[in-house]
Protein backbone atom coordinates (compact mmCIF):
# COMPACT_ATOMS: atom_id res chain seq x y z
CA UNK A 1 0.00 0.00 0.00
CA UNK A 2 1.43 3.39 -0.97
CA UNK A 3 0.35 6.73 0.45
CA UNK A 4 1.29 10.15 -0.82
CA UNK A 5 3.15 12.50 1.49
CA UNK A 6 0.23 14.94 1.36
CA UNK A 7 -2.25 12.27 2.45
CA UNK A 8 0.14 11.05 5.14
CA UNK A 9 0.55 14.48 6.68
CA UNK A 10 -3.15 15.24 6.59
CA UNK A 11 -4.04 11.93 8.19
CA UNK A 12 -1.59 12.53 11.04
CA UNK A 13 -3.37 15.76 12.04
CA UNK A 14 -6.33 15.44 14.37
CA UNK A 15 -8.41 12.40 15.16
CA UNK A 16 -8.17 10.96 11.66
CA UNK A 17 -4.64 9.80 12.34
CA UNK A 18 -5.69 8.06 15.58
CA UNK A 19 -8.65 6.45 13.88
CA UNK A 20 -6.42 5.19 11.06
CA UNK A 21 -3.94 3.80 13.56
CA UNK A 22 -6.64 2.04 15.58
CA UNK A 23 -8.14 0.52 12.44
CA UNK A 24 -4.94 -1.22 11.46
CA UNK A 25 -4.66 -4.93 12.21
CA UNK A 26 -1.40 -6.57 13.41
CA UNK A 27 -0.83 -7.76 9.86
CA UNK A 28 -0.82 -4.12 8.76
CA UNK A 29 1.67 -2.95 11.38
CA UNK A 30 3.91 -1.48 8.70
CA UNK A 31 2.55 0.32 5.68
CA UNK A 32 4.99 1.53 3.06
CA UNK A 33 4.65 5.05 1.69
CA UNK A 34 6.51 7.24 -0.72
CA UNK A 35 6.78 10.99 -0.92
CA UNK A 36 5.43 13.05 -3.79
CA UNK A 37 7.74 12.83 -6.81
CA UNK A 38 8.85 16.18 -8.12
CA UNK A 39 9.49 16.57 -11.87
CA UNK A 40 13.17 17.45 -11.43
CA UNK A 41 13.83 14.62 -8.98
CA UNK A 42 14.61 11.07 -10.00
CA UNK A 43 13.73 9.57 -6.63
CA UNK A 44 11.45 10.10 -3.67
CA UNK A 45 11.86 9.30 -0.02
CA UNK A 46 10.43 6.05 1.25
CA UNK A 47 9.48 4.83 4.68
CA UNK A 48 6.77 3.23 6.77
CA UNK A 49 3.76 4.00 8.96
CA UNK A 50 3.61 2.26 12.33
CA UNK A 51 0.66 2.39 14.75
CA UNK A 52 1.78 2.67 18.36
CA UNK A 53 0.14 4.04 21.51
CA UNK A 54 -3.02 5.04 19.64
CA UNK A 55 -1.03 7.23 17.25
CA UNK A 56 0.31 6.89 13.75
CA UNK A 57 4.10 7.26 13.51
CA UNK A 58 6.06 7.89 10.33
CA UNK A 59 9.56 6.49 9.85
CA UNK A 60 11.35 7.71 6.76
CA UNK A 61 14.75 7.91 5.11
CA UNK A 62 15.98 9.75 2.07
CA UNK A 63 17.12 7.78 -0.92
CA UNK A 64 20.03 9.48 -2.70
CA UNK A 65 21.49 7.04 -5.21
CA UNK A 66 21.33 9.74 -7.88
CA UNK A 67 22.92 12.39 -5.70
CA UNK A 68 19.73 13.85 -4.25
CA UNK A 69 16.72 12.56 -2.34
CA UNK A 70 13.39 13.87 -1.14
CA UNK A 71 11.70 12.40 1.90
CA UNK A 72 9.29 13.44 4.63
CA UNK A 73 10.43 17.02 5.21
CA UNK A 74 14.16 16.65 4.49
CA UNK A 75 16.27 16.64 1.34
CA UNK A 76 19.81 15.39 0.83
CA UNK A 77 21.93 17.17 -1.76
CA UNK A 78 25.68 17.08 -2.50
CA UNK A 79 27.60 20.18 -1.48
CA UNK A 80 29.85 21.83 1.06
CA UNK A 81 32.11 19.27 2.71
CA UNK A 82 29.99 16.34 1.49
CA UNK A 83 26.23 16.05 1.92
CA UNK A 84 23.82 18.82 2.87
CA UNK A 85 20.54 18.32 4.70
CA UNK A 86 17.68 20.77 4.41
CA UNK A 87 14.41 21.81 2.86
CA UNK A 88 12.76 24.59 0.92
CA UNK A 89 9.49 26.46 1.33
CA UNK A 90 7.34 28.71 -0.82
CA UNK A 91 4.06 30.55 -0.92
CA UNK A 92 2.84 33.40 -3.15
CA UNK A 93 5.28 36.26 -2.72
CA UNK A 94 7.79 34.38 -0.59
CA UNK A 95 10.50 31.74 -1.01
CA UNK A 96 12.94 30.23 1.46
CA UNK A 97 15.43 27.46 1.96
CA UNK A 98 17.69 26.19 4.72
CA UNK A 99 20.50 23.69 4.25
CA UNK A 100 23.00 22.47 6.83
CA UNK A 101 26.50 21.03 6.42
CA UNK A 102 26.57 18.76 9.45
CA UNK A 103 30.24 17.84 9.13
CA UNK A 104 31.44 21.43 9.59
CA UNK A 105 28.44 22.60 11.66
CA UNK A 106 27.52 25.36 9.21
CA UNK A 107 24.28 26.32 7.54
CA UNK A 108 22.84 28.69 4.94
CA UNK A 109 19.43 30.37 4.98
CA UNK A 110 17.89 32.05 1.93
CA UNK A 111 14.80 34.32 2.11
CA UNK A 112 13.33 36.00 -0.96
CA UNK A 113 10.27 38.18 -1.61
CA UNK A 114 9.45 36.47 -4.90
CA UNK A 115 7.03 33.86 -6.13
CA UNK A 116 9.07 32.41 -8.99
CA UNK A 117 12.36 32.94 -10.77
CA UNK A 118 14.72 31.92 -7.96
CA UNK A 119 15.96 28.41 -7.15
CA UNK A 120 16.50 28.78 -3.41
CA UNK A 121 17.47 25.12 -3.25
CA UNK A 122 20.44 26.02 -5.48
CA UNK A 123 21.47 29.27 -3.76
CA UNK A 124 21.89 27.85 -0.24
CA UNK A 125 24.09 24.90 -1.33
CA UNK A 126 26.14 27.27 -3.49
CA UNK A 127 26.83 29.47 -0.46
CA UNK A 128 28.08 26.43 1.46
CA UNK A 129 30.20 25.41 -1.56
CA UNK A 130 31.84 28.86 -1.51
CA UNK A 131 32.48 28.57 2.22
CA UNK A 132 34.11 25.16 1.76
CA UNK A 133 36.25 26.45 -1.12
CA UNK A 134 37.45 29.52 0.83
CA UNK A 135 37.78 27.83 4.22
CA UNK A 136 38.20 24.07 3.69
CA UNK A 137 36.98 21.80 6.45
CA UNK A 138 40.01 20.91 8.61
CA UNK A 139 41.00 17.27 8.80
CA UNK A 140 41.48 15.24 11.94
CA UNK A 141 44.14 16.53 14.32
CA UNK A 142 47.36 14.59 13.76
CA UNK A 143 48.93 12.95 16.77
CA UNK A 144 52.30 11.16 16.62
CA UNK A 145 52.25 7.45 17.34
CA UNK A 146 53.92 6.52 20.61
CA UNK A 147 54.76 2.97 19.52
CA UNK A 148 54.82 0.70 16.47
CA UNK A 149 53.58 -2.90 16.72
CA UNK A 150 56.01 -5.69 15.90
CA UNK A 151 53.99 -6.64 12.80
CA UNK A 152 54.59 -3.17 11.32
CA UNK A 153 58.23 -2.59 12.28
CA UNK A 154 59.66 -4.28 9.17
CA UNK A 155 56.99 -2.89 6.85
CA UNK A 156 57.22 0.89 7.41
CA UNK A 157 59.61 2.93 5.29
CA UNK A 158 60.30 3.36 1.59
CA UNK A 159 59.45 0.62 -0.90
CA UNK A 160 59.65 0.53 -4.70
CA UNK A 161 57.25 -0.76 -7.30
CA UNK A 162 59.65 -0.98 -10.23
CA UNK A 163 61.40 2.38 -9.98
CA UNK A 164 58.42 4.16 -8.36
CA UNK A 165 58.98 4.88 -4.64
CA UNK A 166 56.12 4.34 -2.20
CA UNK A 167 56.17 5.29 1.49
CA UNK A 168 54.58 3.13 4.18
CA UNK A 169 53.94 4.76 7.55
CA UNK A 170 52.19 3.80 10.76
CA UNK A 171 49.64 6.29 12.08
CA UNK A 172 48.81 4.56 15.36
CA UNK A 173 46.15 2.17 14.12
CA UNK A 174 46.72 1.33 10.43
CA UNK A 175 49.38 1.39 7.71
CA UNK A 176 49.27 4.19 5.14
CA UNK A 177 50.94 3.71 1.74
CA UNK A 178 51.26 6.56 -0.75
CA UNK A 179 53.48 8.01 -3.48
CA UNK A 180 56.78 9.11 -1.92
CA UNK A 181 56.96 12.37 -3.87
CA UNK A 182 53.37 13.58 -4.09
CA UNK A 183 51.49 11.67 -1.42
CA UNK A 184 48.96 10.67 -4.07
CA UNK A 185 47.32 7.26 -4.59
CA UNK A 186 46.87 6.63 -0.85
CA UNK A 187 46.10 3.16 0.39
CA UNK A 188 45.31 1.95 3.91
CA UNK A 189 46.03 -1.50 5.35
CA UNK A 190 44.78 -2.84 8.67
CA UNK A 191 45.91 -5.86 10.66
CA UNK A 192 43.08 -8.38 10.39
CA UNK A 193 43.43 -11.85 11.93
CA UNK A 194 47.22 -11.58 11.93
CA UNK A 195 47.65 -10.38 8.34
CA UNK A 196 47.54 -7.03 6.57
CA UNK A 197 44.41 -6.33 4.54
CA UNK A 198 43.59 -3.33 2.37
CA UNK A 199 40.68 -1.35 3.82
CA UNK A 200 40.80 1.70 1.52
CA UNK A 201 42.34 2.63 -1.79
CA UNK A 202 43.27 0.66 -4.89
CA UNK A 203 43.94 -2.59 -2.99
CA UNK A 204 40.83 -2.49 -0.82
CA UNK A 205 40.16 -6.05 0.33
CA UNK A 206 43.49 -7.40 -0.93
CA UNK A 207 46.08 -9.10 1.26
CA UNK A 208 49.46 -7.40 1.75
CA UNK A 209 51.88 -10.30 2.09
CA UNK A 210 55.21 -9.80 3.86
CA UNK A 211 57.74 -12.18 2.26
CA UNK A 212 60.71 -13.00 4.50
CA UNK A 213 64.12 -14.51 3.89
CA UNK A 214 65.46 -17.59 5.63
CA UNK A 215 66.92 -15.42 8.42
CA UNK A 216 63.53 -13.82 9.10
CA UNK A 217 64.26 -10.42 7.53
CA UNK A 218 61.79 -8.95 5.05
CA UNK A 219 62.72 -9.44 1.40
CA UNK A 220 59.74 -7.86 -0.38
CA UNK A 221 56.00 -7.17 -0.19
CA UNK A 222 53.32 -8.65 -2.42
CA UNK A 223 49.82 -7.25 -2.86
CA UNK A 224 47.72 -8.82 -5.59
CA UNK A 225 50.10 -8.73 -8.61
CA UNK A 226 52.16 -5.84 -7.21
CA UNK A 227 55.62 -6.56 -5.78
CA UNK A 228 57.55 -3.97 -3.80
CA UNK A 229 61.24 -4.02 -2.90
CA UNK A 230 63.38 -1.78 -0.74
CA UNK A 231 65.48 -0.77 -3.78
CA UNK A 232 64.31 -0.13 -7.36
CA UNK A 233 64.04 -3.29 -9.47
CA UNK A 234 67.39 -4.42 -10.81
CA UNK A 235 69.42 -7.52 -11.77
CA UNK A 236 70.15 -8.29 -8.12
CA UNK A 237 66.91 -7.53 -6.29
CA UNK A 238 64.29 -8.09 -8.97
CA UNK A 239 61.42 -9.87 -7.20
CA UNK A 240 60.67 -13.44 -8.17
Amino acid sequence: MYLSRRFLLSSMIGASGVALAQSLTPAQANIGFKADTLPERSESGVGALMPWADSLWAVTYNSHMQGTGYGLGLRLVPGGSGTLVGHTGTMPGFQASLFVDRSRRAGAVVLANATTGLRTDAVAPELLDVLEACEPTPGDLWEPATSVPAEALDVVGVWHWGNTPRVVRWDGSVLHMSDAETGERPEIFALVAGEWRGVAGYHDGERLQVVRRADGSVDHLVCSTFMLTREPYGPVNEPG
